[in-house]
């Protein structure tokens, strides 16, 4: 049977000649992003740009394939680096916006994150990122603490917009959710992470049977293959495998799953974000900096803890607190997202203008 990934990226390229060459649509290019891993997270942030934008995208990967169809598009627009831990993690990412810029045409980073620097000593130092970075008309990056690892490195301009997927923040709470109803998620983390993922898997376990023995219903959510199998282990553990969702790429049936429950518990980014934009009251377990800094471009750092101190005991009294205040909470939430939305929008607007105006 084909592979999935190679049948998407297909797909892509299908969609882009389509869209770019035979329609004479501008073209306009995510550059870099990991795709086609059936990870929720990646696959949403592709999509949320799309929105943005109303403009379908052509994966720019930095390969020689991408740079011929790029290049042979009748119109270009310009090149979004692509959503993620980008800046300053892997040098194939820096290559890749490298490679595009080669092209003369305006780049723009839209929500993008920043690895921190000494949590990522192997990582792409940020002095290389900066001559890519000082070039382009806007640097908008996810967060406070990535917009100041920048900002430290003499990278000038630099904003805070938001993760791109906060434009998929849904109009008011469901206030038809289910009291007593608690989703959990967590996975591994190529043991780059505080703690680790036995430790998390243990605690969650334990938070599991706090919630069940209370009368709650758990759900589980997993949002990448990856970690699977160590959420059924926790699932098992607890006696709670009732409840386990299985999403890969359909984040609108995520949050519709999130959006049900009265609070949210997650470690994996986007599925923390997608709690958020389904307006759910949520703790994020900050297994990387990347979470704390989403959090703060809400406001929200009083609810993260970091998996190298998660405890389900203290955990479990947070959760029945904000059961008590759940609709307070995220009318709340909707007033962070909503300014940060709006801001996400502004940011990709001045884009736009910046693109149709070479």
């Amino acid at each position: 049977m084909p592979n999935n990934k190679y049948i998407q990226a297909a797909g892509k390229t299908t969609s882009f000649l389509t869209q770019h060459v035979l329609r004479r649509r501008p073209a306009l290019a995510y550059v870099g992003g990991w795709l086609g891993e059936q990870n929720l997270g990646d696959e949403l942030l592709f999509d949320a740009t799309e929105v943005l934008f109303n403009h379908g995208l052509w994966h720019f990967n930095g390969g020689a394939l991408s740079n011929r169809l790029y290049g042979m598009a009748p119109r270009r627009a310009g090149g979004i680096l692509g959503g993620g831990t980008l800046i300053g993690q892997l040098p194939k990412w820096l290559n890749i916006a490298k490679s595009f810029q080669v092209h003369g045409d305006p780049f723009a980073v839209i929500g993008t994150g920043v690895a921190d620097p000494h949590f990522w000593p192997d990582g792409t130092p940020l002095s290389e990122w900066k001559p890519v970075l000082n070039s382009c008309p806007l640097v908008g990056v996810r967060g406070p603490m990535s917009a100041e690892y920048l900002t430290d490195a003499g990278i000038e301009n630099v904003d805070v917009v938001g993760d791109p997927a906060v434009v998929f923040t849904r109009d008011e709470p469901n206030s038809n959710f289910e009291q007593g109803v608690l989703a959990l998620n967590f996975g591994r983390a190529h043991e780059r992470m505080w703690g680790t993922a036995e430790n998390v898997r243990d605690e969650m376990a334990k938070l599991a049977t706090l919630a069940k023995n209370a009368g709650w219903k758990v759900v589980w959510l997993v949002v990448f293959p990856g970690d699977l199998e160590i959420t059924m282990e926790a699932a098992e553990v607890s006696h709670t495998t009732e409840h386990v969702e299985i999403i890969y790429h359909d984040y609108n049936h995520f949050m519709d799953v999130v959006g049900k429950a009265s609070v949210m518990v997650g470690m994996k980014l986007h599925a923390t974000i997608l709690a958020t934009c389904a307006l759910t009251p949520s703790i994020m377990l900050e297994y990387r900096q990347k979470c704390r800094d989403y959090m703060q471009s809400i406001d929200h750092d009083e609810y993260v803890i970091t998996t190298g101190d998660f405890l389900a005991d203290p955990c479990w009294e947070r959760i029945q607190e904000m059961d008590r205040e759940r609709m307070t909470l995220s009318r709340k939430l909707e007033k962070e997202m909503r300014a940060l939305k709006s801001k996400l929008i502004k940011s990709a607007s001045l884009a736009e203008n910046i693109f149709h105006s070479t």
